[in-house]
């Protein structure tokens, strides 16, 4: 019979692991008891992050441990996605604190006012960040398209290729394949795409796109991206 010295270690480490969080399954799997759950939740050893979430109180909170409340509390086929997604992969002009999550066809929670999108993500559109199930970059700007306006999201699409190193080209296979059938405002996308086609200028930051958008208003010749001194 393991004691509770020992069931607390083991499952302490694993709140390491997911920013100090775990489930009460998780803990019971892991040896605890009924009893061991009250007394640990009463105490305050324990506390409730969410149905059938918990954090050891020590545990930092911060973004990690949000995000691992999150997952823990929708499920395993929970993806990180949109806002989330573009953030955590560099992708600049994403407000700080804004976060959202995907999930398939029939699951109608919402957590922490989090807003969860109910679609079908594919495998080969989901990658794992520290832990974390994400969109990939192309996917996510797929699907920030259904959520931000046309001059939000020009900004977003060159963000993820020049600071991203995401290309035009797949984020246009990739909506194909996705679609826009279903996907209110995903069209949006389309035109965006088009304008930075092949023979568009090379361009190696955002910042430097949006100057030449700039200075294509103006009477000024057409600049040069990247001439050589």
């Amino acid at each position: 019979v393991r004691s509770m010295r020992d069931i607390d270690l083991t499952i302490a480490e694993l709140a390491a692991t997911q920013g100090g969080a775990f489930t009460i399954e998780q803990a019971r799997r892991r040896g605890a008891t009924s009893s061991l759950v009250r007394r640990r939740r009463s105490s305050g050893q324990w506390r409730d992050a969410a149905p059938g979430v918990v954090v050891l109180p020590g545990a930092p909170r911060d973004e990690r441990q949000f995000l691992w409340i999150v997952r823990l509390s929708v499920g395993a086929d929970a993806v990180f996605s949109h806002e989330t997604a573009a953030r955590s992969q560099g992708v600049s002009g994403i407000p700080a604190g804004v976060h959202a999550i995907s999930v398939g066809w029939g699951h109608h929670r919402t957590i922490h006012g989090l807003p969860v999108h109910q679609q079908r993500v594919d495998p080969v559109d989901v990658f794992v960040r520290c832990g974390m199930p994400m969109t990939s970059l192309a996917r996510t700007d797929c699907d920030l398209a259904t959520v931000f306006s046309p001059s939000r999201l020009a900004h977003v699409i060159d963000s993820a290729h020049f600071d991203g190193g995401c290309s035009f080209v797949t984020m246009g296979e990739t909506l194909l394949r996705v679609g826009t059938r279903g996907r209110p405002g995903a069209s949006r996308l389309i035109p965006i795409l088009d304008e930075r086609g092949p023979g568009a200028d090379v361009s190696w930051t955002v910042l430097e796109a949006r100057l030449a958008e700039i200075l294509a208003r103006t009477s000024l010749p057409e600049c040069v991206a990247q001439h050589p001194l």
